[in-house]
């Protein structure tokens, strides 16, 4: 239902998606898209290796081995149930790296 408060969130919301779409379509967009993509199965053998106990998620403790600290778990960990899954890895992994990316510009 659409509300007077939801309502002037729209534009914004929908200003956000159509810039995100122009930088991802764009040649630049799309190649530091398939650039991460290409590390996909090195990222996944990474989070297994760093999974000592095979459980299939990190415990901060196994993340840290990775020399992350406790803020980055936090940030990883984007349901907030204290663990991270391989999806919650690779999507901080590759944030990581657009924001490094992103700095060198």
């Amino acid at each position: 239902m659409l509300t007077a408060k939801t309502a002037t969130k729209v534009p914004g919301l929908l200003a956000v998606w159509l810039i995100g779409t122009a930088v991802f379509c764009s040649p630049v967009g799309a190649a530091d898209y398939g650039k991460y993509q290409k590390d996909l199965p090195t990222l996944k053998r990474d989070f297994k290796i760093l999974d000592k106990n095979g459980d299939r998620y990190l415990s901060m403790q196994e993340f840290m081995v990775a020399g992350k600290d406790d803020l980055a778990f936090k940030a990883a960990d984007a349901d907030g149930d204290g663990r991270i899954d391989m999806d919650e890895y690779v999507n901080h992994i590759e944030a990581k790296a657009a924001d490094k990316d992103m700095q060198k510009q």
